[in-house]
């Protein structure tokens, strides 16, 4: 409910978005009930990838996804342990061919 609420805060007297509301709780006490509240959140979420690359091999990269508020857009950051293998890696990709 909190990441709708996020979502829909740009475009909060949308006629739709009113409609959609009024039909759900007219349908559901307990929509009705969490909706009532005005929770606010943005989720977010991440987890580690393993990537292949060409030059550097294997990469074991973290990920945070961040929800940007107001739109229907996420931003993904990768990064890596420091001191692991992987950041060795990144950092040989950043140094340019022949590093």
């Amino acid at each position: 409910m909190a990441s709708l609420r996020a979502l829909v805060a740009v475009d909060a007297d949308d006629p739709r978005l009113t409609e959609l509301v009024a039909e759900l709780s007219s349908g559901s006490d307990r929509f009705r009930r969490l909706w009532g509240r005005y929770d606010v959140g943005v989720r977010s979420g991440g987890g580690v990838r393993t990537l292949r690359h060409s030059r550097v091999g294997v990469l074991r990269l973290r990920y945070e996804k961040l929800q940007i508020s107001g739109t229907s857009q996420t931003l993904v950051v990768y990064h890596a342990e420091p001191g692991s293998p992987s950041e060795q890696a990144l950092r040989r990709l950043t140094c340019g061919p022949g590093s």
